[in-house]
């Protein structure tokens, strides 16, 4: 999972958008916006959803992978912030990413806050106001997630939180892991095998004759899993091969692999 890089719908798109969250901020109660927000999503114009789609489509690693996993197809709009515990933010540009099926069934609605200036956790029940509080899950849009999280490229492919992270910050790390599945065993393949790709593909890179670098170059920044490659060279002193290959092409360091442009 990365911060995401904002590449936004045409003003037209944004202005029906706010249009929409107009009509759900207008209703009295929480319980009838709550009510609005998902009679309102069902019925969404296709034409400006399109386009929005689009634009998340844009903002994903390889071809339109979920922005969570990295892994399966991303054709799903998801709230970061569930509609349904924040009507106020059922059409806001800056909730959405794409998500896949198996991140965002079991994620659904579930979603916590810090009870207080401390790391005291209360996940947030449905069908009522939520309870105010700084959000525990990371937000790809509004957070960097590296800087919460540590791959181990080096074992067992799973995510850990970061060594040396203050107390809110490791509870962010490990509520996020927890309620998007991250660590599931079909992922943790899928990034082993991720991990030789993108040595083998750097490897044809340094191979390659000066004109044809740049496919290989592309062929690394689109692929799945970014992070995987992020984290192998930030390993990389402690991966003899990868890093013997990141000594002879210094410049892969500074690629933008996995972000939009």
């Amino acid at each position: 999972m990365l911060l995401l890089r904002d590449v936004p719908p045409n003003a037209k798109t944004l202005g029906a958008l706010d249009q929409l969250q107009q009509q759900v901020d207008a209703e009295g109660d929480f319980p009838a916006r709550a009510a609005r927000a998902a009679s309102t999503w069902k019925r969404k114009p296709r034409g400006a959803f399109h386009e929005v789609k689009a634009c998340l489509r844009a903002m994903c690693a390889g071809v339109a992978r979920c922005n969570y996993c990295e892994d399966s197809l991303g054709d799903e709009i998801e709230h970061i912030w569930p509609k349904s515990l924040f009507p106020e933010r059922a059409f806001v540009w800056s909730n959405y990413c794409l998500a896949c099926g198996p991140c965002n069934g079991p994620k659904s609605n579930r979603f916590a806050v810090f009870t207080s200036s401390g790391a005291g956790v209360l996940e947030l029940p449905a069908g009522v106001a939520p309870a105010k509080g700084a959000p525990v899950a990371l937000d790809p849009r509004e957070d960097d997630p590296l800087e919460y999280l540590v791959l181990d490229v080096l074992d067992t492919f799973a995510f850990v939180p970061r060594p040396g992270l203050r107390a809110r910050a490791r509870a962010r790390a490990t509520f996020s892991i927890d309620v998007l599945g991250l660590n599931r065993e079909d992922l943790k393949k899928a990034r082993r095998r991720a991990a030789k790709y993108f040595e083998s593909l750097l490897s044809s890179y340094l191979a390659a004759a000066s004109p044809r670098k740049h496919e290989w170059r592309e062929l690394i920044e689109t692929s799945e899993h970014p992070t995987v490659w992020y984290e192998l060279v930030r390993f990389s002193q402690r991966l003899p091969a990868f890093g013997k290959l990141l000594e002879k092409a210094p410049e892969a360091r500074s690629w933008s692999v996995g972000r939009a442009a």
